[in-house]
């Protein structure tokens, strides 16, 4: 259209050079003049129409940046819908246990403001430990408050579990259990210093369920569960240790180990959590470990070595002393009088200590570390802390120290002296700084 235009612009031109006579001149002159009008005005409106066409074709960019906004806002918010998966969940005005609960709700979805405390808190939730923030949130109710980390989660998301009493519990991999359809058949309590046992006997179709609880003080908890058939040849068993380390009271470590043996599959599965707060402070005891479950294949070879070392994890570097008759030259305990101390309370062949009943600096000791056994002399205990034992025994080398640090708990049969305490083994080139939960006697 532009180029029609400017056409006509040139022959209007030309015309007014023609020699014509005078009134057809001014004739052409003023028709030629007005065509040079309108033409003039058709470019004018023609500019303007292209620049109006630029303007239209800007606009949807702007509108589609605009929209790319809005839909990763609302991705986002779509992110920050969380799920409560507990029985009632408190929201509170403050993000900590004693803040002001604002309202209490059923299981339900929650919008996640963004919004999180600055310190974690750890809270045993159906009796697991969760160690996590606090989370703003807004309700359905569009009260805003804050709710406890643990108590929610995404969609898709494996967390939480049903809950645990003593009659009814699903423990992964071991099974799920009604124990109020089973019949009690019998129920045995042992002592033996700080531990205390309780073994519980269930029935039910040809299958026996033996429930051990063992608890020993400050120290920890042992939680054992036999499902056995009517031969009593075992089909699976669950094994849940709370250990608490000997070490200072403020910098103490906590581990919880879980363990489940399947032997119908052969297939062992373990997962272990560790945690700064003793279960004496939680809200509740833990009764299964928040992990990943790493499994190995069982066999007849390393069900006895399996058993073992997870008696004595936490005991590294000491290994168990499984014989006398190896024992370095220059021990011996001849007279039959002895100190021994073990990692377990009730498990004598969970054993990495023996030593003889001689005062400092006569009395000899054995330790075993990386298969080989190892000699210690005895020295007068230093810096010994009376607050945590009565007794204190101190052994050495050039590159190991262990002391003990006991409490006595009763005399035996044979006259001879009771111990619970801790053992602290260091390493001279400071590789090895360990603290040790141990139970043993010295006696004849």
């Amino acid at each position: 259209m532009l180029a029609f235009f400017m056409f006509n612009l040139f022959i209007s031109v030309i015309f007014l050079k023609f020699k014509l006579n005078a009134n057809q001149f001014i004739m052409k002159v003023k028709i030629h003049s007005t065509i040079l009008k309108i033409n003039i005005l058709f470019l004018v409106f023609l500019f303007i129409s292209c620049g109006s066409d630029t303007s239209k074709k800007e606009t949807p960019e702007t509108n589609t940046d605009t929209t790319s906004k809005t839909e990763a806002t609302t991705e986002k918010e779509d992110n920050n819908t969380y799920y409560v998966w507990v029985d009632n969940i408190n929201v509170r005005k403050t993000p900590n246990t004693k803040g002001k609960v604002i309202g209490t709700y059923k299981p339900q979805e929650i919008k996640f403001t963004g919004t999180i405390s600055e310190n974690k808190d750890i809270i045993v939730l159906r009796s697991v430990v969760y160690d996590d923030y606090w989370l703003k949130v807004t309700t359905k109710g569009n009260k805003k408050g804050w709710v406890y980390g643990g108590a929610v989660k995404n969609e898709g998301d494996d967390i939480g579990n049903e809950i645990i009493t003593d009659e009814q519990f699903d423990f992964i991999h071991f099974g799920k259990f009604d124990l109020t359809t089973w019949k009690n058949i019998s129920i045995k309590n042992e002592e033996a210093g700080d531990a205390e046992t309780q073994i519980t006997t269930y029935h039910k179709d040809g299958k026996i369920l033996e429930i051990s609880k063992s608890e020993f003080g400050e120290y920890g908890y042992e939680y054992r569960y036999v499902l056995k058939d009517s031969k009593h040849n075992i089909l699976k068993e669950r094994e849940f240790y709370f250990m608490v380390d000997g070490g200072a009271y403020e910098n103490r470590v906590m581990e919880l180990i879980e363990i489940v043996k399947d032997y119908t599959n052969k297939v062992q599965y373990t997962r272990s959590q560790k945690t700064s707060k003793h279960f004496m402070q939680m809200n509740a005891k833990p009764l299964m470990v928040n992990g990943v479950w790493e499994s190995v294949l069982l066999s007849t070879e390393n069900k006895t070595e399996s058993e073992v070392d997870k008696k004595t994890a936490f005991a590294k570097p000491l290994q168990v002393i499984t014989t006398l008759n190896d024992l370095p030259d220059g021990f011996a305990v001849d007279d039959g009088c002895s100190c021994t101390f073990r990692t377990h309370p009730k498990d004598y062949g969970t054993m990495v200590f023996i030593g003889t009943t001689d005062d400092p600096p006569k009395a000899i000791a054995v330790i075993k570390i990386d298969g080989k056994y190892i000699s210690l002399k005895s020295k007068k205990p230093e810096n010994t802390d009376d607050k945590r034992g009565s007794v204190h025994k101190q052994y050495y080398n050039e590159i190991y120290d262990l002391k003990l640090t006991l409490t006595e708990e009763a005399k035996d049969n044979g006259g001879g002296t009771i111990y619970s305490g801790t053992m602290h083994l260091t390493s001279k080139d400071g590789t090895i700084d360990t603290n040790i939960n141990t139970f043993g006697s010295c006696g004849c």
